[in-house]
This record gives C-alpha cells, sequence and structure tokens, in this order.
C-alpha cells in the first residue's frame, strides 16, 4: 500500500509538472526601463526561459535546467559539493539553427522549481539572435543537458531584439 500510495504521489508530481509545460507560452514584456520575453506560464513565477535587456544595452539569458549544483544551504548561501557559495561560474552554450555560441555564464539554484537557472549576457546582434529573430527557435546547452523551447512567434522576438537594439 505504501509503495502504491508514493507511486501515485509520483505520477502526481509527473502530470503536474507536464500540465505546467503544457501552459508555458512566450510572452514579450515592454516596459520603461526593461524589455523582456518569457517563455513561462503566464501570471505565475513557472518560468523557463528568460531574455531581458534595457534598451540600448547588452541581453541577460536565464536558462532553468534540472542540473543541480546547489548541495546544501549554509545559513542564507547555497553552496556546491565543494563549499563554494553561489553564483557559480559555467558556461552556456547557446544555438539558433547553425549558429552557436558558447559563453561565460553563473549559476544559482532554482528554488522553485529544483535544478539550476545559468545566465549570460551578450549583444543583441550577434549570430545566434539573428537566427533566433529568422527561425524563433532557440536551444541552450549547460551541464551536459540541452533545453530546445518551442519556436517563439517570430513578430515579439523582433520586436524584442529591435528595443534591445535602440
Amino acid at each position: 500500500m505504501t509503495r502504491l500510495l508514493s507511486l501515485l504521489a509520483a505520477l502526481s508530481l509527473i502530470a503536474g509538472s507536464a500540465q505546467a509545460q503544457d501552459q508555458r507560452v512566450w510572452r514579450l514584456y515592454n516596459g520603461p526601463d526593461q524589455v523582456t520575453l518569457v517563455y513561462g506560464v503566464p501570471d505565475t513565477d513557472d518560468v523557463a526561459q528568460v531574455l531581458m535587456c534595457a534598451p540600448g544595452h547588452r541581453i541577460q539569458a536565464h536558462f532553468t535546467f534540472e542540473h543541480e549544483v546547489a548541495v546544501r544551504l549554509d545559513g542564507d548561501r547555497w553552496l556546491d559539493a565543494r563549499g563554494r557559495a553561489a553564483p557559480w561560474p559555467a558556461r552556456l552554450s547557446l544555438a539558433s539553427g547553425a549558429a552557436a555560441a558558447t559563453l561565460d555564464a553563473t549559476t544559482m539554484p532554482d528554488q522553485m522549481n529544483g535544478g539550476s537557472t545559468v545566465s549570460a549576457t551578450f549583444a543583441p546582434g550577434g549570430p545566434v539572435m539573428t537566427a533566433f529573430a529568422r527561425s524563433g527557435r532557440l536551444r541552450a546547452s549547460a551541464y551536459g543537458e540541452t533545453v530546445t523551447l518551442p519556436p517563439a512567434p517570430l513578430a515579439r522576438v523582433r520586436r524584442f531584439l529591435a528595443l534591445c537594439a535602440r
């Protein structure tokens, strides 16, 4: 009976996670000081990917991966297996079609979804973002894991990149 309850609980979590992922959509927010292109569940903190910039500045990208770098909490600081406090250095590979770039990045624990959020900053006019504007497709890789997002609406991608490039 205990095994059955554990299995049902696990299936419930999987179904809930899959349902949340089914509700994720691309959204564009254009505020006075920041432009944000988000892939997540509207009106929640459930976000899989965020691209943001202040108009005329570099893009900040944040991707969620299942890989967990954080192993324990020491007071208010997350530590990795070596005892180093977050944020941790990382490498983030971004690709769209044949265009690819590997960037210096940082990693923080993703306390909502588990896993880690890997973040990097880059120029809006590079080859990967140019290809993203043509296809709406974007892949991110870190820690041996690749996240392939559903295509973003091209009008939103192009508007985001135009506002960032101002």
